[in-house]
């Protein structure tokens, strides 16, 4: 009796009130007609189109959750994937600002170098400034693309965030509908019921 909907525990109750209340209580004796007959034939018609719109509610229930559950899993994996490259990101900075300090420590070895006149010294300074730049540029190609790679997971996460905004608003338009569904096919069937 707990699985019944409310309609169909409050049809149950106005049939046997019916059946009690007419030619003595027993259900051979009341009198079958063309109105009765239409009656059965329309609420089982109704209780057909209740039935499917509650499938149809359940499936479009278990599709969302799906979909949640497959959001969810993005957004987690975009999240990692932001932060290994932040600190992918961390790592290539922390490497441009030794080659930066490498090229510093040349140019101050080659205007030492420079004053003294050793051209030996000259030599190794300039070494270690195209060393520095040569590491400063391959970083910095990294570097751009690793921002690059991030600007796409941001834009990836934005979207996931819009669909998951998007879904929320369906499943609001969608329950409203549902609901508004529901109760006017109640009210179109009060009058076959009894209810």
């Amino acid at each position: 009796r707990s699985l019944l909907s409310q309609l169909s525990i409050n049809s149950l109750r106005t049939t046997y009130d019916t059946v009690k209340n007419s030619n003595g209580g027993y259900s051979h004796n009341v009198p079958i007609h063309k109105e009765l007959i239409k009656a059965a034939q329309s609420s089982f018609s109704f209780y057909n189109e209740e039935l499917s719109i509650i499938k149809a509610a359940e499936e479009r229930i278990r599709k969302e959750k799906e979909e949640k559950e497959n959001a969810s899993k993005i957004y987690q994996e975009v999240l990692k994937q932001e932060e290994e490259l932040l600190m992918t990101q961390k790592d290539l900075q922390k490497q441009q600002q030794e080659a930066n300090s490498i090229i510093a420590d040349g140019s101050a070895r080659l205007q030492l170098a420079i004053k003294k006149k050793d051209s030996l010294d000259i030599e190794r300074a300039t070494i270690l400034i195209d060393g520095g730049n040569n590491k400063s540029k391959i970083i910095g190609e990294q570097l751009l693309k690793v921002t690059e790679d991030l600007i796409d997971i941001q834009k990836k996460r934005k979207s996931t965030f819009n669909k998951q905004q998007a879904m929320k608003k369906l499943k609001t338009t969608a329950d409203s509908n549902t609901s508004v569904n529901i109760f006017y096919l109640f009210k179109d069937n009060t009058h076959i019921t009894g209810v």
